[in-house]
């Protein structure tokens, strides 16, 4: 399986500029958003509406 290393573009600073996160997270310098907010505790009860869960956080 191909994966990109963040190393296609070494000499395109708008790419890496714009694109920090991602080429870190790519790296391993980071962690992706999505995998930090899987592991944040959060209490709600699942019977709340929409409107409820918003109004609480």
């Amino acid at each position: 399986m191909w994966r990109n290393t963040g190393n296609a573009f070494p000499d395109d600073e708008l790419a890496k500029k714009s694109l920090a996160r991602y080429f870190a997270i790519v790296q391993d310098k980071k962690m992706a958003k999505f995998l930090i907010a899987k592991k944040v505790a959060a209490e709600f009860d699942s019977d709340d509406s929409l409107e409820a869960l918003s109004e609480r956080f």
